[in-house]
């Protein structure tokens, strides 16, 4: 497992940063979609503003600067809604977002800029505009196409609904993972983008509808094309067995995230029981933390800044938790800048490029964060260990060789004075963030008076 997690120390190192297509930027207002929507607009199910490949190149810089090193991106074939996680055809980049061509140009300035790219791969389904389903609509019984889908009864109908889908829903017909030519064509699918393109990872939707003894084959497969590819499966449960098996490199790590709103936010946890479940956390995932994607939002839940309202000193005390502790960091694009929105589709707002409607705040954070995070090895590759949980305060180390950075956080209203054992031999501790800031060990403890409310610190060790 060590092993695997080496193999990909890229995956290890990065700071991904997840984009939804139509949401971001419009470089090309050649391939707009009909019937666009004003940037800026409230987003709905079904409307459409534009975002596409050209748009998101065309910020490259903004996310060097920020320190990202690797992009999610959600769908981008062929479909035909705005999320488009129903694919009308594998091998095509959606028209609206750009060109094979242009596709293969956008991936050059990626990894020019040292950014690798993680694709959507929904392999659980497709769309019903589907060339294979529609040749089951078309042909019925003698469709060559019948056993890629379970079907109860011909011909197709949608009322009532007499075929498998994903979640009841109409336009994504299941695919029989059970048909030797269904496994093959994903498969296929999936070294293409890999050996054709460049692309250094897939974030796989839903797997756990899907058998397992196909995300082994597909592993095998990708290892193949792409020894060095990165294969991240979306589970909103604890899912670290996966990892263990060999199956994937890493989840995303919604556990976590509910952990981190519960303390931070909701104060449903005291940072002694947020602790205890941190442990247990970390005792399930053991190595496969390292490459679990925590994540604080994306686009299927509300954005964290309206998740923790008015209390933006919380939430960058969370921010703060989620870049230091164990895992890969995802930022959602925009959360970066403290935008806001509700349960989807609200939370797919479009991306706000005018910086005078920016919370700086939050944003330097990030950036210094990020940079933080780059320049220490143990807060990527590090070991964890809690040094103090009381009332709202916690305190934990993350520890490889001899290197050691101690985090403090308190997001709750004690103010709190500090007693705590480093478990080491630093005689001085020296904040990452502001060098001119240094505190001594006295008889062994770092020893901190009134640590208010929404107080952080990142503190390097020195002998």
């Amino acid at each position: 497992m060590m092993k695997d997690i080496q193999n990909r120390n890229w995956a290890v190192d990065s700071v991904i940063y997840q984009i939804f297509p139509d949401r971001f930027c419009n470089g090309d207002l050649s391939n707009d979609p009909p019937h666009l929507e004003s940037w800026g607009n409230k987003p709905t199910t079904d409307n459409f503003f534009g975002g596409d490949l050209k748009g998101i190149q065309t910020k490259l810089d903004y996310l060097v600067d920020l320190g990202i090193d690797c992009i999610y991106l959600n769908p981008i074939f062929k479909a035909a809604t705005n999320h488009r996680y129903d694919t009308v055809d594998y091998y095509q980049i959606d028209p609206a977002l750009g060109s094979n061509s242009e596709f293969k140009e956008f991936i050059k300035a990626l990894h020019d800029r040292g950014i690798k790219l993680i694709l959507d791969g929904v392999f659980n389904h497709c769309s019903n505009q589907n060339s294979a389903f529609l040749d089951v609509v078309d042909h019925g019984k003698n469709s060559k196409f019948l056993d890629w889908f379970t079907i109860n009864s011909l011909p197709i109908s949608v009322n009532p609904l007499n075929y498998a889908t994903c979640g009841g829903c109409f336009y994504l017909p299941k695919l029989n993972h059970a048909n030797p030519q269904v496994v093959q064509c994903l498969l296929d699918v999936g070294t293409f983008w890999l050996r054709e393109y460049g692309i250094d990872g897939w974030r796989l939707d839903t797997p756990q509808r899907v058998p397992k003894d196909f995300w082994k084959k597909f592993r095998h497969e990708t290892r193949k094309a792409s020894p060095d590819c990165y294969l991240v499966g979306e589970f909103w449960r604890e899912s670290s067995e996966w990892v263990r098996e060999g199956i994937f490199d890493g989840c995303t790590n919604y556990p976590l995230r509910e952990l981190i709103i519960a303390f931070f936010s909701e104060r449903s946890l005291d940072a002694e029981d947020f602790s205890y479940e941190i442990e247990s956390l970390l005792s399930r995932l053991d190595s496969a933390g390292y490459t679990m994607i925590n994540l604080l939002g994306c686009h299927d839940t509300p954005r964290i800044r309206t998740i923790f309202g008015a209390e933006d000193q919380d939430l960058i005390s969370a921010i703060v938790f989620q870049m230091t502790f164990i895992g890969i960091p995802l930022v959602y694009y925009g959360d970066e800048i403290g935008m806001t929105g509700g349960r989807d589709p609200d939370c797919r707002r479009t991306m706000e490029w005018d910086d005078s409607k920016w919370n700086k705040q939050i944003h330097t954070l990030y950036k210094n964060l990020i940079g933080i995070r780059k320049q220490h090895q143990s807060l990527r590759k590090g070991s964890f260990q809690p040094l103090a949980a009381f009332d709202s305060f916690f305190a934990f180390k993350r520890q490889i060789g001899n290197e050691e950075i101690i985090v403090l956080v308190n997001p709750g209203p004690a103010v709190v004075d500090i007693r705590i054992p480093p478990q080491s031999d630093k005689s001085e501790w020296i904040s990452l963030l502001s060098p001119e800031i240094k505190y001594q060990t006295e008889d062994g403890y770092l020893i901190l008076d009134r640590f208010k409310r929404n107080d952080w610190l990142i503190l390097l060790g020195k002998l």
